[in-house]
């Protein structure tokens, strides 16, 4: 029998789907189109031509609050930064850094995720920060920010990038092959992969996270939509104070 997190999952995500999809009288232009990556479970990714994850159906579920329909639709990540710079959907996942809130403005944070160092066992090394990275050749994401202090390690060479593929089951599966020395991934999204792929005993983190990098909405700064924002805030800080925020986010969470 589905456990009843799952429950409270699917109904959730169904009933954001058939508001989504249903014949009201909102034309296309009025539907706000909001980019993800297709890719990154459990937060945000497509299965069977469906938008899932968390972001997606946070970002639905504060929108259909405020009375907006929101379209949320999965793509290659370089794809989905492409479209949100120029303005033609919003971002949802998206982390921030220097160079972005120069593009972007940004809704107050949707979740908080972990990353992590995941090694070969057998394999493990002290490990406290991104200084500990050093000579070591590091597995990321193609088209990833991971945020600025793990970015500028990156330019200025304290460890060797590889960011050779575009998700994290291709890394875990480098990090296995010994392609590469590490993987910097979020530890939730890192659990889901090595429960499907049967990586427990070959993989195993480091004590210390790299970084805390929370989610976000963005807008292109050329939409002028801060007032948008705004009253997007609002909305999600009524649904954490109501504790619907944390009785979603769980449900999806435990769903994984």
């Amino acid at each position: 029998m589905m456990n009843i997190d799952r429950k409270i999952y699917f109904s959730l995500f169904f009933s954001l789907f058939l508001g989504l999809c249903s014949t009201t009288a909102i034309s296309e232009e009025d539907i706000l189109q909001i980019s993800i990556d297709q890719a990154y479970p459990p937060y945000m990714y497509t299965s069977n031509g469906n938008v899932m994850g968390l972001y997606p159906v946070l970002i639905s579920a504060v929108f259909e609050r405020m009375g907006y329909r929101a379209e949320a639709k999965g793509y290659p990540w370089k794809r989905a930064l492409h479209l949100g710079e120029v303005g033609k959907s919003g971002i949802g996942g998206i982390y921030m850094n220097e160079e972005r809130v120069k593009i972007y403005d940004y809704s107050d944070p949707l979740y908080d995720e972990e990353l992590v160092v995941y090694v070969q066992k057998g394999k493990e090394f002290s490990f406290n920060d991104v200084a500990d990275l050093r000579g070591k050749k590091v597995g990321l994401n193609y088209g990833w920010s991971y945020g600025d202090a793990i970015d500028r390690a990156r330019e200025s060479g304290v460890f060797v990038s590889d960011d050779s593929v575009r998700n994290n089951v291709a890394n875990f599966k480098k990090l296995v092959g010994g392609r590469i020395d590490c993987f910097v991934v979020d530890e939730l999204a890192a659990r889901k992969i090595i429960a499907e792929q049967g990586l427990e005993d070959k993989v195993v983190r480091l004590d210390s996270a790299i970084s805390i990098n929370s989610g976000y909405l963005v807008f292109s700064k050329n939409r002028n939509d801060q007032e948008l924002l705004a009253d997007f805030n609002r909305t999600l800080q009524i649904m954490r104070d109501e504790h619907s925020y944390d009785e979603l986010v769980d449900a999806i969470v435990n769903s994984n």
